[in-house]
């Protein structure tokens, strides 16, 4: 590897965003609850996952990983969501290297019993 490279390389590590992976930007879900991975940024010790529907943060957590499954009530059946991943570092939300993408989930089909899915959307 020559030096430009190697800067380049240095310089795509250091400025970086914590991409989100999957699911990817505009996916339509058939479940409730989904996995979530993400890309690792330098120096980061945490990331924070929120999940928003219509501006209300309907699910957050800090992750100490790459990837974490998503489960919340909030997330019902033909619906869209903004899944947001804020990388943390020395307690601090790094709010300019944050990725977030817009999913949807399917409707219930018709002949569908919620009663699996314990009795409520």
């Amino acid at each position: 590897m020559n030096y430009m490279n190697f800067i380049l390389t240095l310089l795509m590590l250091v400025f970086s965003k914590a991409e989100i992976i999957f699911p990817t930007d505009g996916d339509v879900l058939n479940y409730r609850e989904f996995n979530i991975q993400w890309t690792q940024i330098k120096n980061a010790t945490a990331y924070e996952v929120k999940v928003i529907n219509n501006d209300a943060i309907i699910y957050s957590e800090v992750d100490y990983s790459l990837g974490r499954i998503i489960k919340s009530d909030e997330i019902i059946f033909d619906n869209s969501y903004t899944i947001v991943v804020t990388p943390i570092s020395d307690s601090e939300l790094i709010e300019s290297l944050a990725d977030s993408i817009s999913i949807s989930t399917r409707p219930l089909p018709e002949h569908f019993s919620m009663n699996l899915f314990g009795g409520g959307l």
